[in-house]
């Protein structure tokens, strides 16, 4: 979620490579383009045209769509990287049972 997050409230560059990923993805798996097509279809189903239909009641029901958003988003991540810095003291860090000392005020890349 904090991925989807990122896209909803960064520049609209941001939204538009995530669009072009689906979309590159997509063409790449014509079997998962027909499956979201089946969902589409079935939630637009009888509707008349783009103008009638109730995007507020629609959305809810892509949970395809949302899939294929979840797996975009992990696949090409918004932000390569999140910069972070320790505070003035050192900082002890412990990971897979070993224990890292981190000086004071150390940039660090997650």
């Amino acid at each position: 979620m904090g991925n989807l997050f990122i896209y909803n409230v960064a520049d609209h560059d941001t939204t538009a490579y995530t669009i072009c990923y689906a979309i590159y993805m997509l063409a790449a798996q014509p079997d998962v383009q027909n499956w979201l097509g089946e969902e589409i279809d079935s939630v637009f189903a009888g509707k008349d045209g783009v103008e009638t239909w109730e995007y507020e009641k629609a959305i809810p029901k892509l949970k395809r769509c949302l899939a294929l958003m979840y797996e975009t988003v992990h696949l090409y991540r918004p932000a390569v990287f999140i910069p972070r810095a320790t505070s003035t003291e050192s900082t002890t860090l412990k990971l897979e049972g070993k224990e890292y000392t981190l000086p004071p005020q150390t940039f660090i890349i997650i």
